[in-house]
């Protein structure tokens, strides 16, 4: 079955990013769409709601990011923000981790229960990598946040990541487990995970 999932983040509050990039995915052939949080920012609040819309609207499933939990604070009566309790309610709402499968996916770091909100911007470094290939064995984790693509192997004793290059397919079945970031929306960036095939590909849109 050649099952596929899409996988967007760090759009910060570009809605026609966010539209061109599920128009995209949706061509490939993508039956679900995942947005790794930072949809808004805390810098473009005008564009909030037409974000948060075409996420609903697509049936996207999102994760809280960084910025996505800045502007749940912001007072109702900012000017630059204006959207529906029931937008504010569902940006409130999103979780910080998902799983599918196999995978593990979150904004930056899956260690909800240990570091709580802080777990959405904490960077990945080698230590938080050894504690999550030690604590998610044979997992994957796709994150954002870093913006710069790239992919961690557990197969190499050193844990440098890799740089993700763009419309290469990947063999995810020969380094898992691993640690994916996925490339910023912002860059034009999107992936395409084969779950079946354990393929992966990074793609400009």
């Amino acid at each position: 079955m050649d099952f596929k999932i899409g996988i967007i983040a760090d759009s910060h509050g570009e809605a026609t990013g966010i539209e061109k990039a599920v128009s995209f995915l949706k061509a490939e052939g993508c039956q679900a769409i995942y947005h790794l949080g930072d949809i808004c920012d805390s810098s473009y609040l005008e564009e909030t709601e037409a974000c948060l819309n075409l996420l609903q609207n697509n049936r996207i499933l999102a994760i809280k990011g960084n910025n996505d939990h800045v502007i749940t604070r912001y007072h109702e009566t900012h000017e630059k923000l204006q959207f529906s309790h029931a937008q504010r309610a569902y940006l409130n709402q999103l979780p910080l981790v998902l799983e599918y499968g196999n995978a593990v996916l979150t904004h930056s770091l899956p260690f909800e229960q240990e570091l709580g909100l802080s777990c959405m911007i904490r960077p990945m470094d080698e230590t938080q990598a050894r504690h999550f290939f030690k604590y998610f064995p044979n997992k994957l984790l796709f994150r954002g946040h870093g913006h710069d693509p790239e992919i961690i192997a557990s197969v190499h004793r050193s844990l440098d990541p890799m740089p993700l290059p763009v419309s290469e397919s990947v063999d995810l079945g020969a380094i898992h487990p691993c640690i994916v970031t996925c490339g910023a929306l912002t860059e034009n960036l999107c992936t395409i995970w084969q779950p079946v095939q354990q393929k992966l590909a990074l793609l400009r849109f």
